[in-house]
């Protein structure tokens, strides 16, 4: 702001209104095809006597509001000024004509009604070279050149030195102002000003003329601000200091903290633009709340709520952390790449526990020898990927000595999986770590697939330049899953002895090699991650958070620093470490919840979502909301909707709604290959039946459309007897009653929210109270 960086830009969108000819008299217009408009009544007529606004220049000021279809070939413009009477009708009445899909708008700001555009007036100060100033003599002298001005008396303002008003209420002339503040009084001056800007009857005029005018005031506010004056001084400023006390220890030491409604924000946010975005978004939510029946005052106090916010703060340093041991598999899963309790390289470390509450310097380790931080990666060994993990990364990190245990699990899903698992086992058995990352650093190429023909070459030269200790060379044909080895159990496969520990794992922890990023999975003492190109930032972030707790366990002596005690499984063996992971309610990657309000707004599907929903038949409360997002007319998205419904029971405590997206546009198929279930489903939301309707009788219906679905039958819309049943019951009309217009409108709307969701073409999800889960399998 003070070097004006973005005054050229404010005065080229300035110039847009250089002719005050072209503007009509209300300060805020819609334009349309040439035209204006300042009422919702004359852009009504606007609108529907020219079928288009023409070709409309755009700006990179313009603020673009898409329509819900994506598609807006011509868009109308809105000029608006913030403070004119006409600003909200205009504005509500674009906001409800954008929910039409192919309509959009533009929102250009118009300057003030006072503003010089052109002229001798108009001059801006632009940023240049600067200018040092050197001052020989360095004591700050404070002059107050406030009520200086070079124009008329008449022209100038009278300055009001308000905080000296509220100091002159203190008696002052037995006190000395001239001589320096010492380092005691100093230390008070923080607190003292806190407490004369919250006593003052204008506390932000009080703010902004103390921090103004800081250096002439700091004397007097150290000597002259009695807090003691007065009992409602005196309480006030006791007041002041339990809350000023509270609030310390958020804030680093020399560090400014700044809270919007309990929020946090960040230093780079402290500036006209982000704040004016961070308060939009803060409006919503509290519109939101009011929403709900609260008032603004409740809103507020839910927002600023302690509870509320140790609920959305980060994750701490036990939330989401699993028994990432092999203890319940009885060993023989995790394959240790070293130990630092025993390895020679870490011997000259202490091993006393005292070591972790050494200060040190930002990115130092601790070093313990102890097994404190254990990283279990799960990695599919057919994978470069995978190899890179242990024969670079772990590699390196372990050669520079840092205190990190590592280890390694493998996804035995594929006959390469298991054959390159079984090489790395016995690699590892007879030769060591180093030699076998040596070994595996030949696999590393640019393809995503290990070389197994590479990697057998490599095998015969290696054994042979370096035999084993044992003199047992197997054939390299032998790794190779056994055909004869392979059973299958029911539907479970059971792999050979030296891998069953190894799929217990996998399957307690629900590891899957093509989960999240298809990378692979990482646990940091227990903390679940997908392995990703991130992985090395979480580990430095998460080991300064351990660091952290483990200090905080010591001194309360919930960790005991004896030789016996096991640090390796500390953290697998306290209270909220669950022994099972579900890999729905702790996916892999990133968290996305979204408010359910805002999703379908954004999205234009409001009235998609209003009581569009299935009710349980009992009389209770439903605080869950299940939404099942998909394209309706395919046979896996059915079954998701369908075992949601059966589900519902007359006790169940959630509603049920869904939202369709379109997989293949329905003007691309034949009349014969029309979608069969979307169209019921529209109908009935259209109707508002949804809440009337029985969620088993609703079951059947759509298990009966499925079959339908399944055995891919020539439909005919019109005719088919046994679709007009089943719509018969489902809406009680036939499908020639079904509104294709709205349907199409109905279609829309929910490939606009599916798209907010982050949801590709073809993909299904589920949200649940606004938190999205589409990690399923390809059959439910």
């Amino acid at each position: 702001m003070a070097l004006h960086s973005a005054t050229p830009k404010i005065q080229a969108f300035y110039q847009l209104f250089g002719d005050p000819s072209k503007a009509p008299e209300c300060q805020s217009w819609i334009e349309w095809s040439g035209k204006q408009a300042c009422t919702s009544e004359e852009a009504d007529t606007l609108l529907a006597e020219a079928s288009t606004g023409g070709r409309t220049h755009t700006f990179p000021f313009d603020h673009v509001q898409q329509s819900t279809s994506g598609e807006c070939a011509s868009p109308a413009i809105f000029y608006a000024s913030l403070s004119s009477p006409n600003f909200y009708d205009l504005y509500l009445y674009l906001r409800s004509k954008s929910e039409t899909p192919g309509f959009c708008y533009i929102l250009r700001y118009t300057p003030p009604k006072d503003t010089a555009i052109a002229g001798e007036h108009s001059r801006n100060t632009l940023s240049g070279y600067g200018v040092a100033l050197d001052l020989k003599k360095m004591d700050y002298l404070a002059l107050d050149d406030h009520g200086d001005s070079d124009s008329t008396a008449e022209e100038s303002t009278v300055w009001e030195d308000y905080v000296s008003s509220l100091l002159s209420e203190h008696p002052h002339e037995d006190l000395d102002l001239t001589t320096p503040l010492t380092e005691e009084e100093i230390s008070t001056l923080p607190l003292r000003s806190t407490h004369l800007v919250m006593s003052s009857e204008d506390p932000l005029k009080a703010l902004l003329h103390l921090s103004q005018n800081f250096p002439k005031h700091a004397v007097s506010v150290a000597r002259r601000w009695d807090p003691g004056r007065g009992e409602d001084l005196k309480a006030k400023y006791e007041s002041v200091e339990a809350e000023v006390q509270a609030n310390m220890h958020m804030v680093s030491g020399a560090g400014n903290m700044i809270w919007l409604n309990g929020v946090a924000l960040p230093e780079a946010d402290v500036n006209p633009f982000s704040l004016l975005r961070l308060l939009r978004r803060e409006h919503q939510t509290v519109n939101s709340l009011i929403k709900a029946n609260l008032t603004s005052e409740q809103a507020i106090r839910v927002l600023t709520n302690p509870e509320i916010g140790k609920a959305s703060a980060a994750s701490g340093p036990t939330d989401g952390v699993f028994d990432a041991s092999d203890r319940e598999e009885g060993g023989g899963a995790i394959v240790w790449l070293n130990d630092i309790e025993k390895d020679k390289r870490y011997s000259r470390w202490p091993s006393s526990l005292t070591v972790l509450l050494r200060p040190m310097y930002p990115g130092q380790f601790p070093t313990l020898r102890r097994n404190c931080f254990n990283v279990i990666a799960a990695l599919d060994l057919s994978r470069t990927s995978s190899i890179s993990f242990i024969a670079q990364i772990a590699n390196n990190l372990i050669s520079r000595s840092l205190p990190f245990r590592f280890g390694y699990v493998p996804l035995i899903e594929t006959a390469e999986s298991r054959q390159v698992a079984r090489l790395m086992k016995w690699m590892m058995d007879e030769y060591g770590f180093e030699k076998t990352a040596q070994y595996f650093s030949v696999a590393l190429n640019p393809s995503d697939t290990v070389d197994l023909r590479l990697l057998e070459t490599a095998y015969a030269q290696f054994t042979t330049q370096m035999p084993p200790e044992s003199g047992n060379v197997p054939e390299f044909a032998s790794f190779s899953a056994d055909p004869l080895q392979i059973q299958m159990v029911g539907h479970e496969f059971v792999p050979d002895e030296g891998l069953q520990s190894a799929a217990a794992y996998a399957k307690r922890l629900r590891l899957g090699a093509q989960d999240g990023t298809g990378k692979g999975h990482v646990f940091i003492n227990g903390k679940h991650f997908a392995y990703d190109d991130t992985f090395l930032r979480h580990l430095q972030t998460e080991m300064g958070t351990q660091v952290n707790f483990f200090q905080e366990q010591l001194y309360t002596g919930a960790l005991v620093d004896a030789p016996e005690t096991d640090v390796s499984v500390f953290m697998y063996d306290l209270p909220t470490t669950a022994k099972r992971r579900n890999k729905f309610i702790y996916p892999s990657g990133n968290l996305r919840i979204y408010a359910l309000e805002n999703l379908s707004n954004s999205a234009g599907a409001a009235k998609l979502l209003d009581d569009s929903f299935v009710y349980p038949t009992g009389e209770h409360v439903t605080p869950v909301t299940i939404l099942v997002v998909g394209d309706m007319d395919n046979e896996e998205t059915l079954t998701l909707a369908i075992e949601g419904l059966r589900g519902m029971s007359d006790d169940a405590k959630y509603r049920l709604g869904f939202i369709h997206t379109l997989s293949v546009d329905p003007s691309d198929l034949p009349s014969t290959q029309q979608p069969l279930v979307s169209p019921m489903l529209a109908r009935l939301a259209a109707t508002g039946n949804y809440a009337d309707f029985p969620p088993s009788e609703l079951a059947q219906i759509l298990e009966e459309a499925k079959q339908l679905v399944a055995s891919a039958a020539v439909l005919n819309v019109q005719d088919n007897p046994v679709l007009i049943n089943l719509n018969n019951r489902l809406t009680g009309i036939t499908n020639e009653g079904v509104d294709f217009e709205q349907l199409k409108l109905t279609n829309a709307a929910g490939n606009a929210l599916a798209k907010n969701i982050g949801l590709k073409s073809g993909e299904r999800a589920l949200v649940i109270n606004g938190r999205v889960s589409n990690d399923f399998a390809s059959k439910l």
